[in-house]
């Protein structure tokens, strides 16, 4: 059995084009651990489809917009909390992760639950906000206005007068939002509303352990031999063995950063990642050009901007498992 495994594309279908013009059609299924990327999905996809082979695949937090109901091409098969078996392996998974669960069922439905319990908690707060954000908008506008007048004025005024009288007016449109602002504020930091607050991120902090149980559930009914398993997440999950699960592989992503270990009979892939994102946006810069910290630019620069993008081969020989690194030129 050999596998092409990777993750972290973030929609940069040229770095999978790059892959398919390095590797001919050898392998017997492709495996992705998340983050394709919301806006082309299809696009990435398609280029990996073309090795004509199975492609298996689980969604990240660059997929939280990409809904688990939507249907590719035959031969593309999202693993969520679903077994797939090939060659009489056992590839199988769930999708999302901690940074973003997107459209995962269970959080969903926990979010369902959360929001119906507190859901006149959420209406009074939406209406709070609907009313400042028309309020703000009303001062801004104000501002606009008496900044244009004020700029009719300009040449009866020295500078000093005319800086004096500008800054006024932004001082009193932020005490105008401000004012407006108290009524929304006194909700927030109200007892229900934290209560509300605590609840959801309760509820949130448990998806990845009923994620879990769900997919260790899904391996004890379908009495799967682990040991021709491949589990396959976004996010490594650590103490999988607490929840009855020894695969012999298990392939992940999101931390950029390649890495092989083994324990317990079980070999952990980190397969990230084809797109490194080199703006740094992925890793909270949001962009250079605004981020005033340089020191901090260029921590980030020489931490992650030049590692190599990259994806992995695995061989695998009954229980034996080779892993080879590869580097996208």
């Amino acid at each position: 059995m050999r596998i092409l495994a990777c993750s972290d594309i973030h929609g940069n279908v040229e770095a999978v084009r790059k892959i398919r013009d390095l590797e001919a059609n050898i392998f017997d299924v492709i495996v992705i651990a998340g983050d394709i990327g919301n806006g082309n999905t299809g696009d990435v996809l398609s280029c990996f489809g073309s090795f004509g082979c199975p492609v298996l695949y689980v969604y990240g937090n660059w997929d939280n917009k990409v809904s688990y109901d939507v249907s590719f091409s035959p031969g593309f098969n999202h693993i969520h909390n679903n077994l797939i078996c090939i060659d009489g392996y056992y590839f199988g998974g769930y999708s999302g992760c901690s940074a973003s669960w997107g459209m995962n069922p269970i959080y969903l439905d926990l979010l369902r639950d959360v929001n119906e319990r507190h859901k006149e908690t959420i209406r009074i707060r939406n209406e709070l906000r609907f009313d400042f954000d028309r309020q703000e908008s009303a001062i801004h506008a104000d501002f606009l206005e008496r900044m244009r007048l004020l700029k009719e004025q300009r040449h009866k005024l020295t500078l000093a007068e005319y800086r004096k009288k500008r800054l006024l007016l932004g001082i009193r449109e932020d005490k105008s939002v401000s004012s407006a602002r108290n009524g929304l504020a006194s909700h927030l930091l109200s007892a229900v509303h934290r209560s509300y607050i605590c609840d959801r991120s309760a509820s949130i902090r448990s998806v990845g352990e009923k994620n879990l149980e769900a997919f260790s559930r899904l391996i004890v009914e379908s009495q799967v031999d682990q040991r021709r398993l491949i589990m396959v997440t976004h996010d490594r999950i650590y103490r999988i063995g607490e929840h009855n699960l020894q695969p012999l592989v298990y392939i992940f992503g999101h931390l950029h950063r390649h890495k092989l270990s083994r324990s317990g009979g079980t070999s952990f892939v980190n397969v990230a990642a084809v797109d490194m994102h080199d703006d740094m946006t992925f890793y909270g810069c949001i962009n250079p050009d605004e981020f005033f910290d340089d020191d901090r630019v260029d921590i980030l620069e020489k931490r992650y901007k030049n590692r190599p993008c990259g994806y992995c081969i695995l061989e695998l020989r009954g229980a034996d498992v080779a892993v080879f690194r590869k580097e996208i030129i």
